[in-house]
């Protein structure tokens, strides 16, 4: 009686240290990938706006998403097409969540460029959030068939990776000089008044 006991307690103890492990490169992803933005957005604590090109880019992540799944379902009985539906309800929810909290941080960062917040929010975040993902798993996909075509895909993965942690980078370091620049032109007719 025990012996079953103590087995399913072991597999649950290494599934949540998997878990764990796992866990390691997707965090480091994200904080190389979002990390900066993240950091200047609790640095400024600017007002949350919204543009234009902020409403573009949930269209795209909702659509993409729903255009996937939905397309494919043509000739389908019911309860697959229910599964899709609830998968696509939950991939919108996702993509709206996605957003959501992308508008806000590219807001508080200071953000202001419209075409730097439409990549970040439809294409930056995305991608960060599911090469991470791809970063563990495809390992796992290419340890069991030895394909070396699923090794090149990863190491792409972490080359754009580290692509999108720069592109970030520069983003930010942009809009802090574009603040400073702002900052200075502001001051600058103070100090010309007492000077005089």
């Amino acid at each position: 009686m025990i012996g079953p006991l103590v087995a399913s307690l072991v597999s649950i103890i290494a599934f949540v240290l998997l878990l764990g492990i796992a866990a390691i490169p997707i965090w480091f992803c994200q904080k190389w990938v979002l990390g900066p933005l993240d950091r200047a957005a609790r640095g400024r604590r600017g007002p949350t706006q919204f543009f234009l090109a902020d409403m573009f880019s949930l269209f795209v992540l909702v659509q993409v998403p729903l255009a996937m799944i939905l397309g494919n379902a043509r000739g389908l009985e019911a309860p697959s097409i229910l599964a899709l539906t609830v998968t696509a309800g939950v991939l919108v929810a996702g993509a709206g969540s996605v957003w959501w909290f992308g508008v806000r941080t590219l807001s508080r960062a200071g953000i202001g460029v419209v075409w730097q917040r439409f990549i970040v929010v439809s294409a930056v975040i995305p991608v960060a959030f599911v090469g991470s993902l791809s970063v563990v798993f495809l390992p796992l996909f290419a340890m069991g068939l030895g394909n070396i075509w699923l090794i090149l895909v990863e190491i792409i993965v972490i080359c754009v990776l580290y692509g999108l942690g720069r592109f970030v980078r520069w983003i930010v370091a942009t809009a802090e000089a574009r603040e400073t620049v702002s900052l200075k032109q502001e001051m600058e007719p103070q100090m010309n008044a007492e000077e005089r």
